[in-house]
């Protein structure tokens, strides 16, 4: 971005000499005074422009950031899950399967969870 921000400044500034030429030049020159100003203009863009850019960049780095920790937090569930007593090796079927993998072991720990838990009696 520095570098298109560079360019952009130099057009400027090649625009404010045209500019400056065109109105010493009188009436010959108001034509390309007016092309001066558009050339200004579009390189004052390109920096805003450049300056949104930036900015959408850094939000998705922001995004990328938060789904990281995200990420790490769930591996770290899930380790720990695979790793206690009361599951061995259930997670380690569903490793590999994206989704639906993550859908059926969670499936798999509710229902020994469930099978675990006494039935209620009715009376």
């Amino acid at each position: 971005m520095g570098i298109i921000n560079d360019i952009a400044d130099q057009t400027k500034m090649i625009a404010f000499n045209a500019a400056i030429e065109a109105a010493s030049s009188g009436e010959a020159g108001k034509r390309f005074g007016v092309v001066a100003v558009e050339i200004r203009r579009l390189a004052d863009n390109v920096m805003e422009s450049t300056g949104e850019i930036e900015n959408k960049i850094e939000e998705i780095q922001k995004s990328i950031n938060r789904l990281v920790v995200a990420s790490e937090s769930g591996s770290k569930v899930i380790t720990r899950i695979a790793g206690s007593h009361a599951y061995p090796g259930r997670i380690d079927g569903y490793r590999g399967r994206g989704k639906i993998g993550l859908r059926l072991c969670d499936a798999d720990i509710a229902l020994h969870a469930a099978a675990k838990k006494p039935h209620p009696t009715k009376f």
